[in-house]
């Protein structure tokens, strides 16, 4: 079972395709605490990856990592890098991922809203991979701004010289109508470039990516999110009350998991992500997440011999470098 945990939205970055940024909640560290040991108890088998905000940030989300890494569970947390370094976090984390949405320090840096965003985020990768061992994974949303054939190349590149293990890519997802939003011919373009760098597939459970890689998805059954307004989800971008319901405690696990979500995965699947949405072509002229007919597949070779927290989780895809 693979929890995606949202502790917290605070952040000290100003990203100008955040889809939370009005949006306030945290977690207590005790609920939290309580929430994976009932997963655990239940369960048995359980992973978490911890994002949405910049956790480190929030109160009692440190005491809540060592916790959980008592009870033996694999934890991964995605961050932007800038604090991470300055708190005890590393040590009860088994991977890391460092958002980097561009290869280059100037766009990385106005994408996100902070002069020292790319400083910061490549200087986590290095330290994690190089100083403690831990795998660190280079994590980028794939907006309509960066996807290309040269910054698919070129983020390989990034991801090498820094001695990640990975490079992870997150379509944004569409959650009102922007200028983010890309377009499938775009992510082929970067899949392309991708390719051509020589990076290899390990996973995605993202349906448009997966049609356009000529594979099937992946994994999407095993992972749920819970966002920090105390509430529980198939994905962290499924946020309206058709999807997300609230969390009480105790019994988190038998009243939520088994009766709730894992029932929904199948409607979810057929109804958000492989078919074609009339709102979104309403507002954008087309569906970035439904690929119709047949396409040009750019196939990537298979890789092996890592294995990832986020791999299968909804909806991602991890590369090798």
């Amino acid at each position: 079972m693979k929890i995606g945990f949202g502790y917290t939205r605070t952040c000290n970055f100003r990203c100008e395709f955040c889809y939370s940024k009005n949006v306030s909640g945290n977690w207590d560290k005790q609920d939290a605490v309580k929430v994976i040991a009932d997963a655990v108890e239940h369960h048995g088998s359980v992973e978490v990856n911890w994002g949405t905000g910049e956790n480190v940030l929030a109160p009692g989300f440190v005491e809540v990592l060592r916790e959980v890494h008592a009870m033996g569970v694999p934890q991964d947390l995605t961050t932007n890098g800038s604090v991470v370094l300055r708190e005890e976090a590393l040590k009860y984390l088994d991977e890391l991922d460092v958002s980097i949405d561009y290869p280059d320090p100037d766009s990385h840096n106005r994408a996100r809203g902070h002069p020292k965003a790319f400083e910061w985020a490549t200087r986590a990768v290095k330290y994690a991979a190089r100083e403690l061992g831990i795998q660190a994974t280079v994590t980028m949303v794939g907006m309509r701004g960066n996807l290309s054939y040269e910054t698919g190349r070129r983020m390989v590149e990034l991801a090498r010289s820094l001695d990640a293990a990975a490079l992870r890519l997150n379509l944004y997802f569409f959650t009102r109508p922007d200028r983010f939003v890309p377009t499938p011919a775009q992510v082929g373009d970067f899949l392309k470039g991708l390719r051509d760098a020589g990076a290899g597939l390990y996973g995605t459970s993202d349906p448009a990516v997966a049609k356009l890689l000529g594979v099937e998805p992946e994994g999407y059954l095993g992972s749920v999110r819970l966002l920090p307004e105390k509430r529980i989800s198939p994905s962290t971008y499924l946020t309206s009350d058709e999807w997300a319901v609230p969390i009480q405690l105790p019994d988190f696990y038998r009243n939520f998991v088994q009766t709730h979500v894992y029932r929904r995965f199948e409607e979810v699947y057929k109804r958000t992500f492989p078919r074609q949405s009339a709102d979104r072509v309403a507002v954008l002229g087309y569906d970035p997440y439904y690929v119709d007919g047949e396409v040009e597949a750019v196939p990537l070779r298979r890789a092996s011999g890592r294995s990832f927290i986020h791999l299968g989780y909804l909806p991602t895809t991890i590369f090798s470098v």
